[in-house]
């Protein structure tokens, strides 16, 4: 596979309770994110029932001339506080080749990360797999919206949502801009007014810029890309 987008990052509950010698209840929050990708109210699947072993599972494709969807799962546990659980959901593209999206979550007896990479595979063709936009999954979204659950890489919080900034703040923002320690990139959109396409931009398009569904004029041309 061809990877066109990979984002990872830590995850614990805002509480920052710890629960030492059993399964996380963060990663236990992942699980039910991750569930949506495989249809539970009609397929009868919970994010425990993929844990306990491998599988794979058809998905009519939703809308008119949409493809079908593969979703394959593969748990990994070594005890309560070490395992893992990747869902790689596959549909074919229109002009061919397969849109791959892999979904991980994993817990150490230290720390629960989600990791999200997407990628074509061409699979015969000469030339790369067209892949026009890159839409970010379901569970990415909700994730990164659930307000009990923290999403951090290093000191970096990470969000769906615009943070607004006053004129007083931009040093603070400048020294962020510069620092060197900086994992994730950010995006700065300044606007004198309260309505308009900047605001727009702020209340409506910051949360798309996580999954990395950004318009192909704004999107460099088959190159990896980072959201945060």
């Amino acid at each position: 596979m061809q990877r066109l987008y990979v984002v990872g990052f830590e995850v614990s509950d805002q509480a920052q309770t710890t629960n030492v010698g059993s399964r996380s209840p963060v990663f236990e929050r992942l699980l039910e994110h991750m569930e949506q990708h495989v249809a539970p109210d009609d397929t009868g699947l919970s994010g425990a029932a993929l844990m306990r072993q491998p599988g794979q599972v058809t998905l009519p494709g939703y809308g008119p001339n949409r493809p079908d969807t593969q979703v394959t799962w593969t748990p990994i546990v070594i005890d309560e506080t070490r395992q893992a659980l990747r869902i790689e959901i596959e549909h074919d593209l229109p002009f061919g080749g397969r849109f791959s999206c892999q979904l991980t979550a994993g817990q150490t007896t230290a720390t629960t990360g989600f990791r999200v990479v997407m990628g074509r595979k061409s699979e015969g063709l000469l030339a790369p797999a067209r892949v026009d936009e890159l839409k970010p999954p379901r569970a990415l979204n909700s994730i990164v919206r659930d307000i009990s659950l923290r999403c951090t890489d290093g000191p970096a919080a990470i969000t769906a949502t615009a943070t607004p900034a006053l004129t007083a703040q931009v040093p603070e923002i400048r020294e962020r801009l510069t620092d060197p320690q900086r994992h994730l990139p950010v995006l700065v959109v300044s606007s004198m007014r309260a309505l308009g396409p900047s605001a727009s931009f702020d209340g409506g398009h910051a949360r798309l810029l996580i999954g990395g569904h950004l318009p192909p004029h704004l999107r460099p041309r088959d190159s990896p890309r980072t959201a945060g």
